[in-house]
């Protein structure tokens, strides 16, 4: 609604320091005998945001999805859902 109204202000932005990065694995359920294993890096960094009369740094932590795959493992004859009590 409001998107490209008002002043126009610049902003900057500059890395402070070296991105930290670390990987990180799951395991999930996918159905009868299939199991989703992903790999994400997990990664920080902080920078500065700087406009006119104010500079302060500024943190970013996102998670970014590498790879992700599905293992099947065999289909069993039956299947057989008891509901727990």
């Amino acid at each position: 609604f409001l998107n490209g109204k008002g002043p126009n202000v610049k902003f900057k932005f500059s890395q402070v320091g070296s991105p930290e990065v670390s990987l990180k694995s799951t395991f999930s359920s996918s159905g009868i005998n299939q199991t989703l294993h992903q790999i994400y890096a997990y990664i920080e960094i902080e920078v500065y945001s700087i406009a006119p009369k104010k500079s302060k740094p500024v943190l970013f932590k996102f998670d970014y999805l590498i790879t992700e795959t599905v293992i099947v493992g065999e289909i069993p004859d039956t299947y057989i859902s008891i509901p727990k009590k």
